[in-house]
């Protein structure tokens, strides 16, 4: 078991994935030194470690409070299998502890590292869609200078609940100005969603659909679905 626990702080993922999982094979008798043993390299000066314990622990079945921090830590992660690995945990344990995690992750939606930026987003979306301060974040984020901060942001604006009214207006600028030729397209099948009744919208996806653009054409069809659905 010891072994085990020293082998999560392995850089490889496979290796930390074994590890995890044979870690729910020990014996009725070790699992509770286990999951000290865990507690403890989640408070490791090792992130990889911090990181390996907290998702171990979550194969263990655990949602704990003091996996907040290094799960978070792991949204901003260069490994994207992490991140969303990560992210998923933190939805677990938001149905335990949310309103640590959703605080947890509001603090963090301003972070200097894009990718955190990007998955604290994605993670609020599914964790918290009638929140305020989850609404505000993300019109914010809506102008963020990552692309890709910018995708997060539309795709949780559309789970809102309710969609707030000054969405259609962004989606729209967003449709019509962004550099990005792909968040462009996102936000023109987002207007599907929030541009119900507007005739602004119904223009823009009427062009779309008569585009001799490909992708256009395509984004303005999946656009006008979501306006019949």
């Amino acid at each position: 078991m010891a072994a085990l626990v020293d082998a999560l702080a392995v850089p490889e993922k496979a290796t930390q994935r074994l590890a995890a999982d044979l870690l729910q094979r020990v014996t009725p008798a070790a699992r509770a030194a286990t999951i000290d043993r865990l507690r403890i390299a989640m408070g490791s000066g090792d992130s990889t470690w911090r990181w390996g314990a907290a998702y171990a622990l979550g194969r263990l079945g655990l949602a704990e409070p003091a996996m907040i921090a290094p799960l978070l830590e792991a949204l901003g992660d260069r490994d994207g299998d992490r991140r969303w690995a990560a992210a998923q945990l933190l939805g677990v344990c938001a149905r335990a502890h949310g309103d640590l995690v959703i605080a947890a992750l509001l603090t963090a939606v301003d972070d200097q590292e894009p990718a955190r930026r990007k998955m604290v987003l994605y993670t609020l979306r599914d964790v918290a869609p009638t929140n305020g301060d989850v609404c505000r974040a993300a019109l914010r984020g809506l102008a963020d200078t990552s692309v890709g901060v910018r995708f997060a942001a539309l795709a949780a604006l559309i789970r809102l609940e309710p969609i707030p009214a000054e969405a259609c207006a962004l989606v729209l600028t967003l449709a019509r100005d962004d550099p990005d030729d792909g968040l462009r397209r996102a936000a023109l099948c987002a207007l599907g969603d929030v541009g119900r009744g507007v005739s602004a919208a119904e223009s823009v996806i009427a062009a779309a659909e008569a585009s001799d653009e490909p992708l256009l054409r395509r984004a303005g069809s999946i656009a006008r679905r979501r306006l019949g659905g």
